[in-house]
């Protein structure tokens, strides 16, 4: 045998302690101590810094974009407030120019109606005896209404009240005008009065028996059977004729009053149950009260 075939036969230790040692490498877990340096390539460099360019160049179009959307939008909030306060500006002109023809509009309507309404006054005098009956009291009295205006008075409706007691009737004289108007607006309960034209109303008003009781009993026994004092109210109440809304009065607090002829005095007391006549019966405007008047 030659001695290559010698070393081809022979087994050498040194390969197989290598396989062996590969095998182990293969099997166990090697832990590595200390810090590992890894030096990038310039191909990773190159796409690091162009990854890293290209994410700058995008944050900065975000950036871009979000400025100009805050400004359109900022720009936007100042043409709505500038547009709104106009639009206030424009409102509050208009309806102060509209307040302002509405109250031209309402002070030539109230020249209009001032210088063209009805205005009725009275002629009031006594016309009778003041009597007493079972009923109460009453008295006769001429009213002659007169209209000195430029336009006709419609449906003038005129409302007497006999009051006794005092010192002035004033809520009797409110209480009678207001029944007045409520007649004034019903159709047909008055008469229509034309410039510069007088009508003269006979009537008759009336004092009950529980009003003259009445008012003696806040008096007692200091006046027995006396009226104290007698006041006659007269109410005229009319509508003009070119408006359906308005209606005007005059209403005339008067003192009835007794005169005395044998001391040619007048008295405001009467005895309950003694008729007085007509000659000696006067009126008198009841002064502090508001005696005449007129709307």
């Amino acid at each position: 045998m030659s001695k290559n075939s010698k070393r081809k036969g022979t087994h050498d230790p040194s390969s197989a302690q290598q396989e062996v040692g590969k095998k182990d490498l293969q099997n166990t877990d090697v832990k590595v101590h200390g810090a590992v340096e890894v030096y990038p390539s310039q191909d990773s460099k190159t796409l690091h810094n162009a990854e890293r360019e290209e994410d700058t160049r995008q944050k900065g179009k975000e950036y871009y974009l979000s400025r100009w959307t805050f400004k359109v939008a900022v720009a936007a909030l100042a043409i709505s407030t500038i547009y709104s306060v106009f639009t206030l500006l424009i409102f509050f002109q208009t309806k102060k120019a509209a307040n302002a023809a509405k109250s031209a509009a309402e002070t030539a309507a109230k020249q209009l109606e001032l210088s063209e309404r009805p205005w009725v006054d009275a002629d009031i005098r006594i016309n009778g005896p003041l009597r007493f009956n079972a009923n109460g009291a009453n008295l006769d009295v001429l009213v002659t209404s007169r209209n000195s205006g430029h336009s006709p008075a419609f449906n003038a409706t005129i409302t007497p009240t006999l009051v006794t007691g005092g010192p002035g009737p004033i809520d009797e004289r409110n209480e009678t005008c207001r029944t007045a108007v409520r007649l004034a607006t019903t159709v047909g309960s008055g008469i229509s009065l034309f410039p510069n034209t007088s009508f003269p109303n006979l009537l008759s008003v009336g004092l009950s028996n529980q009003e003259i009781d009445t008012e003696q009993k806040k008096w007692g026994e200091r006046v027995g059977n006396q009226l104290v004092s007698l006041y006659l109210i007269v109410c005229i109440a009319y509508r003009p004729t070119f408006t359906s809304t308005s209606v005007y009065a005059t209403a005339y607090t008067l003192e009835v009053l007794k005169v005395d002829k044998k001391t040619n005095s007048l008295n405001m007391t009467f005895t309950r149950g003694e008729d007085v006549d007509a000659d000696r019966l006067q009126l008198r405007l009841a002064f502090g009260t508001n005696p005449i008047i007129a709307y």
